[in-house]
């Protein structure tokens, strides 16, 4: 793919979702903050550019077009991240606090390190959660909305009562603090593996929050960089007709 410093993180991903893979080689969230220039951010984390650039610009090119986000419907989006993502949050949450909880039970486990661990999981929990309802219950709906404007010349008053921009700003710093919390999570528990490696319970939870995290990513990445842009596009596409 062609690549030049002053495209942003996140329009590369757009582009092509091959190009995750290479930036989280380097350490750069393309979900949360890939509103920033290449070059800026190569300059910000001391990466090379020439060595970043290279490796995008190995990136085969999508030819599955269910891996084409961009190429989607607004509507099939919801549709996606709804059934697709915010069913695997459900699913595996309750797992992965069984784990975190049979871990900090275990007398013979690091209780400080398994405490702290448990308790950021049950604060991560609850705003995952939220955010999904919140999601769900207003965002969607809103965008829902969109959609049957778009389709009806008599356009509804409701897209006036309430700007999308409105809705999504809390969202997006509810993603920057799961995305947060999940890399401290991580890191924890990736220390308290080391500090047990025959501990099984320790292994499988921290498996299943590698996996985890890499669907929040997959997830935040199509909200903030795609389903959310693509919604104001549209909002103001409507006003303008």
């Amino acid at each position: 793919m062609v690549v030049s410093g002053e495209k942003t993180v996140a329009s590369v991903v757009v582009e092509n979702i091959k190009a995750s893979e290479v930036f989280m080689k380097y350490g750069i969230d393309f979900y949360c903050k890939g509103d920033i220039a290449i070059a800026k951010v190569c300059e910000n984390l001391n990466i090379t550019y020439s060595d970043l650039k290279k490796d995008l610009s190995e990136i085969d090119t999508v030819k599955d077009v269910f891996e084409d986000y961009n190429k989607w419907s607004l509507d099939f989006l919801v549709i996606y991240i709804e059934n697709t993502h915010h069913t695997y949050i459900r699913k595996s949450l309750p797992d992965i606090l069984k784990l975190s909880k049979k871990l900090n039970e275990n007398e013979d486990t690091n209780g400080e390190k398994a405490s702290k661990l448990h308790k950021m999981l049950i604060q991560m929990n609850e705003v995952i959660l939220d955010h999904l309802d919140e999601e769900e219950g207003s965002l969607f709906p809103h965008i829902k909305k969109l959609i049957a404007n778009l389709k009806d010349d008599n356009q509804s008053e409701y897209l006036y009562d309430i700007k999308i921009k409105h809705l999504i700003n809390p969202l997006k710093d509810q993603r920057d603090l799961i995305a947060h919390l999940i890399k401290e999570i991580i890191s924890l528990s990736k220390a308290y593996y080391a500090i047990d490696t025959s501990n099984e319970t320790s292994k499988k939870l921290s498996l299943k929050l590698q996996e985890f995290e890499l669907d929040l990513q997959r997830h935040f990445h199509l909200d903030n960089n795609i389903l959310e842009p693509k919604a104001i596009q549209l909002e103001n596409d409507l006003k303008e007709r």
